[in-house]
């Protein structure tokens, strides 16, 4: 009798420890939202209408989409058009984040990046996409190390994770750059144009991501130490 008293009062902490962590973090996402992330080449930051024709014409190229998880092809502009404006109320009442990649220099957008948070669980899924133009220039896990310490430190997540094509090995290049562990593959786990993909995950806890790297954070900057 006292051991199911005792388990009731567990569960009853730990929910109460992911109300918590769920309350926080809808607040950083909200008012206390950091809207932009700098690294030494690239501004993160959100998406806007404007970007809606650059994105379409970036992502929109097959060797792009066609190697991404969750790009169609083709992509249709009206659909990028109307994804863009729904980015605050995903991030406000889910916690997903969706980035540009936008070049220092001319302030040109060259891909996106992104954080989908379960909340009961503490985690979220690294994504990205960059236009061909950009490839192999070290961009993208630029990027991934950046939002990778947002996501520890400022969001007070527990786990970070990348799902990717087994075939797409540029992804499965910056996953190791990153530091992330390969976990697995999954074969036939994924529906792409018709065809079942064998995918692959990559992640990291915020222990493993603390003992490889040393982030210091102020305000609206983040650096690599």
């Amino acid at each position: 009798m006292k051991h199911k008293e005792n388990k009731r009062e567990t569960g009853a902490e730990t929910e109460q420890g992911g109300d918590s962590f769920r309350r926080n973090l809808l607040f950083k996402l909200g008012d206390g939202f950091v809207k932009e992330i700098q690294t030494p080449r690239l501004r993160l930051r959100p998406f806007t209408p404007d970007d809606a024709r650059e994105m379409h014409k970036l992502a929109g190229d097959p060797a792009v989409s066609g190697t991404d998880m969750y790009l169609p092809y083709p992509l249709d502009y009206n659909r990028v058009k109307e994804w863009i404006p729904t980015h605050p109320y995903e991030r406000r009442t889910k916690g997903n984040l969706y980035f540009v990649m936008e070049d220092n220099i001319d302030k040109r957008m060259i891909g996106s990046i992104s954080l989908s948070i379960d909340q009961d669980h503490q985690r979220a899924e690294l994504g990205a996409w960059l236009g061909k133009a950009y490839w192999c220039r070290g961009y993208c896990s630029e990027a991934a190390i950046a939002l990778l310490g947002y996501g520890f430190m400022k969001l007070d997540l527990n786990r970070i994770y990348a799902y990717y094509l087994k075939r797409n090995q540029a992804s499965a290049r910056i996953v190791e750059k990153i530091g992330m562990n390969h976990e697995g593959s999954l074969p036939g786990h994924f529906k792409k144009d018709g065809h079942f993909e064998d995918l692959c995950i990559a992640g990291f806890n915020s222990k493993d991501y603390t003992c490889k790297y040393a982030v210091s954070i102020i305000p609206g900057r983040m650096h690599r130490c």
